[in-house]
């Protein structure tokens, strides 16, 4: 019997000597028990992570029914906006948070975003694709196609590109980092929904905290940007160029959205309908 075969068939891609993995396995022996059993059934590894993602979505649709505020109750359109933005800040809260941790415990992923990664960053990528695909799904099911499904095939686009090529991880956590603001956003757009008091607390205070984490938002993405050109001759350029547009996209949306956030919530220049 082989025993490098035998040890590589616990987790695909991990060898025995990756401590941080033998680490995970000591600290969660059910966990990893549970891991060993799904590959022994021929379950790919990163399958229940890329399935969480439309997994949440469909359980809080329906956890979602008996909660759906009154005042949109009157309206289709209304209902599945905020049905849909719900569940959107729930995983931007779960990716953000993640892609936070991720980051906080791996001082070697901060000093080299294109070469380091780690298990939890990967499972954070595939979750996040699933995220997106999901999203993507269902605006298509809706007949919805706009701006931001063409965001959603360039994340996946990108965030599958890093997996398959092992380079530019720790790129796609800090670019996750910006789904904290997104909790936030989304935010705004249920008070919108609702009809929320502009003027009360609970509308200031997010709209205060959008302004700032969305001004830290627009920094990442823009540094990231500029960071793409650095490697022109190293990645791939069918990897390199959908990273560079969709960065480019997200850049002028960040600003157009930044300036109606700053005149709208701050210098309350309402627009009367």
């Amino acid at each position: 019997m082989e025993y490098e075969t035998a040890s590589s068939r616990l987790h695909p891609d991990i060898s025995l000597t990756n401590n941080s993995f033998i680490d995970d396995m000591m600290a969660n022996p059910t966990n990893s028990l549970a891991w060993v059993l799904l590959i022994k059934i021929g379950v790919p590894s990163f399958l229940p992570y890329l399935l969480l993602g439309p997994a949440i979505q469909l359980l809080t649709s329906f956890l979602l029914l008996p909660y759906t505020p009154s005042s949109v109750l009157g309206s289709s359109s209304r209902r599945m906006k905020w049905r849909t933005t719900f569940i959107a800040r729930l995983s931007a809260a779960i990716t953000g948070s993640w892609a936070v941790w991720v980051l906080c415990e791996s001082p070697s992923m901060r000093a080299d975003l294109m070469l380091t990664s780690s298990l939890s960053a990967q499972h954070l990528i595939i979750f996040s694709l699933g995220v997106h695909l999901a999203e993507a799904v269902d605006m298509l099911l809706h007949a919805k196609p706009s701006m931001l499904l063409v965001h959603h095939l360039l994340v996946i686009i990108c965030f599958a590109g890093a997996l398959i090529t092992e380079k530019a991880v720790g790129f796609a956590v800090l670019s996750l980092v910006t789904e904290v603001n997104a909790v936030f956003n989304k935010t705004r757009i249920l008070h919108l929904i609702t009809a929320t008091d502009h003027g009360s607390m609970e509308y200031i205070r997010n709209a205060w905290l959008n302004i700032f984490t969305f001004f830290i938002r627009i920094l990442i993405i823009g540094w990231m940007n500029n960071q793409c050109f650095l490697y022109i001759g190293v990645l791939p350029l069918s990897f390199l160029i959908p990273c560079t547009v969709g960065l480019g996209i997200v850049n002028i949306w960040n600003l157009s959205v930044f300036k109606t956030l700053i005149q709208k919530d701050i210098l309350g220049k309402h627009k009367t309908s």
